[in-house]
């Protein structure tokens, strides 16, 4: 499942075409008596199987809301799924530590940029300042060009951790899925789809699907409408 705790709107429901009636804040003020079959109720379902507890579409919507009630919040939505992700979108800071603390992974994205590159290396000296260890932490390049292998591999001995995955740039397939609200639904051999793929795999610790075959986790990413 999805927790969309994107800053200071969440984008989830709207990028995958998903109507709810329920945000993040129903679960926070609702606390006190919250448990997983109150909490399932909240959630969007989409047609992949994944289910999302849906972010902000007010930006006032997080006033009063902290990050340790939103830890409270995971602790309890997450122990009816196999797999759950939470979106911190880029808005990083030592308030996040105890749902930070929760996770077993963190994944920084980053494209190539200067400006880009500057911002996670700062951000990756705030998690290990917290105790947040390079071993819990998986670095993604998005929208990657060979041209930009230079770049990031200075960046690799600078803050001496690799870049995991480098995501090519497919800017007119990511912009349809996008506007569309689908899936990328490309065939098993294109390269962005397959990168997904395998990083959905190697990150919920299962083998890398074998052609033909598709792992429920992966359903997301798959050519199937």
């Amino acid at each position: 499942m999805l927790f969309d705790f994107g800053r200071p709107l969440g984008h989830a429901v709207l990028l995958l075409d998903l109507e709810t009636r329920f945000s993040f804040r129903a679960a926070v003020e609702s606390l006190d008596r919250l448990d997983s079959r109150l909490f399932s109720g909240l959630l969007a379902v989409h047609k992949s199987g994944v289910q999302v507890l849906a972010g902000a579409t007010h930006a006032d919507e997080w006033d009063r809301i902290t990050p340790t009630a939103l830890a409270r919040v995971i602790n309890v939505g997450q122990t009816g799924f196999d797999f759950a992700v939470a979106d911190l979108g880029s808005m990083c800071s030592s308030e996040w530590i105890p749902v930070l603390r929760l996770a077993r992974l963190v994944i920084m994205v980053t494209e190539t940029n200067v400006p880009s590159l500057w911002s996670l290396e700062r951000q990756l000296s705030l998690l290990r300042s917290v105790g947040i260890d390079s071993e819990r932490i998986r670095l993604v390049a998005n929208r990657w060009h060979r041209a930009d292998d230079e770049p990031l591999e200075a960046f690799e001995k600078r803050v001496k951790m690799p870049i995991a995955v480098r995501l090519p740039n497919d800017y007119r397939q990511v912009s349809k899925a996008v506007n569309m609200g689908t899936a990328l639904v490309r065939g098993q051999n294109d390269q962005l789809v397959q990168k997904f793929r395998n990083m959905a795999a190697d990150i919920a610790g299962i083998p890398r699907e074998a052609p033909g075959k598709r792992a429920s986790i992966l359903d997301l990413f798959s050519s199937k409408k």
